[in-house]
């Protein structure tokens, strides 16, 4: 019997031995269940805007702030559209991005803080 392209399988049905009444059989009822999977819904994908904002504001170092801006606009409009896989890969790249800026920037301040040490040891040892 097939019913909506599906096939169905019925059970097997015996036939009732002589001199027994069906008011004296158990009853029993046969449920079909179908299993559904529910896809679990995963958090949206990150897009690291305010930390390329304050990367481009505070610590643009070779522009490097600006772009993990540009990437971050990309990724939160790929989000917006609905297109996972994209919004991931731009704020991937926003983020690495955001890092190599964030190193640049404590490496040049390390640099400063370090020259300007040694101008002042070696201006107060002229004196």
């Amino acid at each position: 019997m097939k019913s909506l392209g599906m096939e169905q399988s019925l059970p097997p049905y015996e036939v009732l031995p002589t001199g027994v009444n069906m008011e004296e059989l158990p009853r029993t009822t046969t449920t079909t269940t179908t299993a559904v999977t529910v896809e679990e819904e995963q958090p949206p994908p990150r897009d690291h805007l305010v930390w390329s904002l304050f990367t481009t504001l505070y610590g643009n170092f070779c522009c490097l702030g600006f772009l993990a801006f540009f990437f971050s606009v990309k990724a939160r409009d790929r989000k917006v559209l609905g297109d996972r896989s994209g919004a991931l890969s731009y704020g991937s790249t926003a983020k690495c991005l955001n890092i190599t800026a964030l190193v640049l920037n404590i490496i040049a301040v390390v640099i400063v803080i370090i020259v300007l040490a040694v101008v002042f040891i070696a201006a107060r040892r002229s004196n």
